[in-house]
């Protein structure tokens, strides 16, 4: 029998051996499998992700100074570029979109380069007509700025216009943020405070006028509502726990119109004279007895408290929820409602006083007596203190009830 099969035998398996030294297998959540056999240089790997991984394959070439490179082809059919320094921290992150069967690579999609410690430190994202979509970098105070731009423009950054720009500090949360009309006008300013704070600035067509103007804080929404002017606030709205406050201003800035819509269902209204002082306070519930119309009850008028040119409350005018007569008067000497006082009590006719009774400091009353002669009165309010005022509300930010929000407790909130 001749030796040389025997040889050749030999020689093949010694073949073997050495490429089975050259393999290298590595494991990271997925198989890995020698791409690259090659002597005096380093050996590229490809890595197979399991599928909840994005990527489907991972060509790494290590480079002789301990550097590498991924070839990334994403389950998508997009691909990426990965760049390591020499310590294997992450340098620089490219990412193509998908291209045509003849090609390596689609057009680029985003660039984001790193630091030296591997952070994000810059980024663009382009579309795949090769527009800037968006760009970003970190200033040295670590706060992130980012610019969005509108699509249809070239690559010139002189022909660029940004519709958003943004900027987070360095744990990724939103400082400010303004967004750009087409034009290039201002259109909105939103800055984040400490918490929940936020603030919305809306400004007009021109990109200076402010419209509208929007705070928000824990358990608490305000709105305001400007002139044609941009300064001067024409309404402004508060609605927090308690219920929700609107209140009308004229160009002077007197008060108009304040109303206040409370937890118990009940509408308070501030009427004020053309100066703008306080001249009535109207106090409507919702009227039970009643039919609704849409599921809305009509408005029943409780009390109405008459105002001095001190600004005070003097006069109280109190009815009756069936008959919506006029039940009692009231005239305050004092700050208390239960302080010192003079009730009239009125006729069925709910117009002129039946009896009279004084209380003093002490809340003592005297037992009252007829309302005759000299203590006889007749009551006749105007009409303005006695109607429902007409008025459009400015919208509440969705979610939000107008009479504020009730809690029942069984154990939790």
């Amino acid at each position: 029998m001749s030796k040389t099969p025997f040889l050749i035998t030999i020689a093949a398996v010694g073949a073997i051996a050495i490429a089975a030294a050259s393999l290298i297998v590595q494991r990271q959540d997925q198989d890995a499998v020698n791409a690259r056999f090659g002597q005096g240089h380093a050996t590229s790997v490809v890595f197979l992700p399991a599928a909840p991984r994005k990527e489907s394959r991972i060509v790494r070439h290590p480079q002789a100074d301990g550097s590498a490179v991924d070839d990334v082809l994403m389950r998508d059919g997009t691909t990426k570029t990965i760049v390591y320094d020499k310590k294997m921290t992450l340098r620089q992150v490219t990412s193509f979109y998908k291209g045509s069967p003849d090609q390596e690579h689609g057009p680029v999609m985003y660039e984001k380069t790193h630091d030296e410690r591997g952070h994000l430190s810059a980024e663009r994202h382009l579309r795949a007509d090769g527009s800037l979509e968006m760009d970003g970098h970190f200033n040295p105070d670590t706060t992130y700025e980012r610019h969005l731009y509108y699509p249809g423009h070239s690559a010139d950054p002189k022909d660029l216009v940004v519709s958003t720009y943004q900027v987070f500090d360095k744990w990724w949360h939103f400082e400010a943020q303004t967004d750009y009309r087409y034009d290039g006008t201002k259109q909105l300013e939103h800055k984040w405070g400490d918490g929940s704070d936020e603030t919305y600035n809306y400004f007009a067509d021109d990109g200076k006028t402010q419209v509208k103007q929007v705070v928000t804080k824990r358990g608490s929404w305000y709105t305001a509502l400007f002139y044609p002017d941009g300064v001067n606030i024409k309404v402004e709205a508060l609605n927090n726990l308690e219920g929700t406050t609107f209140q009308w201003y004229r160009l002077d800035h007197s008060l108009l119109l304040k109303v206040t819509y409370q937890t118990n269902q009940s509408d308070e209204i501030l009427l004020t004279t053309e100066q703008g002082k306080l001249a009535w306070k109207q106090v409507w519930y919702k009227d039970y007895n009643q039919k609704s119309v849409d599921g809305v009850y009509p408005k029943r008028l409780e009390h109405v408290d008459h105002y001095n040119d001190q600004g005070e409350a003097d006069i109280r005018y109190e009815f009756q929820s069936l008959t919506k007569k006029l039940m009692t008067v009231t005239y305050f000497e004092g700050d208390k409602v239960y302080g010192k006082r003079t009730v009239y009590s009125i006729a069925p006719d709910g117009v002129n006083a039946l009896t009279v009774q004084h209380f003093d400091d002490d809340n003592k009353g005297d037992g009252g007596k007829p309302a005759v002669g000299a203590l006889k009165k007749s009551f006749n309010l105007p009409s303005q203190a006695l109607a429902y005022p007409a008025y459009e509300l400015p919208p509440l930010k969705e979610g939000l009830s107008l009479y504020g929000q009730q809690y029942m407790y069984y154990g939790h909130p």
